[in-house]
């Protein structure tokens, strides 16, 4: 049954997953760990119907991501101090965040990535099967377009 789910829904889940966390890296480990529960929890499974069952996996892989988004926000404020944003920039987290939302979505996770998760841009050409190079380019861009913004004072 757990095989049938899978072939029924992994491509459907992962394009969910994906617009949930927006890393294809990550939604794909996602999507496995919410099929190794479906076969940890076999036996709740079988009771269900057919779309209590794709609900049963959407709902798994929306809690996963919480769970992992959670993970990372503990690790952050572990290892960052509070103020640290503000002391660092003279801008307050939220204002940060706001201001990566002006940027196209691919260039905000990538900078995002890189400057508040640590990536580096060889790790990053991995993860995007690209050249660090492109990402460094693809970097800049995204730097010139907050420059722009902090220049206009738009948020």
């Amino acid at each position: 049954m757990v095989e049938e789910l899978y072939t029924l829904h992994r491509e459907a889940l992962l394009r969910y997953c994906i617009l949930l966390c927006g890393d294809v890296a990550l939604a794909e480990d996602i999507v496995q760990n919410a099929f190794m529960r479906a076969i940890s929890h076999f036996d709740d499974l079988e009771k269900l119907n057919p779309a209590q069952r794709r609900s049963w996996l959407y709902k798994t892989i929306r809690n996963l991501f919480y769970d992992h988004v959670r993970r990372v926000s503990v690790r952050r404020e572990k290892e960052k101090p509070a103020d640290e944003a503000t002391e660092e920039t003279g801008y307050e987290e939220a204002e940060i965040y706001m201001l990566l939302a002006c940027l196209p979505y691919e260039l905000s996770v990538l900078f995002s990535q890189r400057y508040i998760e640590g990536y580096t841009s060889t790790e990053l050409g991995d993860i995007y099967g690209v050249p660090p190079a492109t990402i460094r380019g693809k970097l800049m861009k995204a730097r010139t377009i907050l420059k722009e913004f902090l220049k206009e004072d738009k948020i």
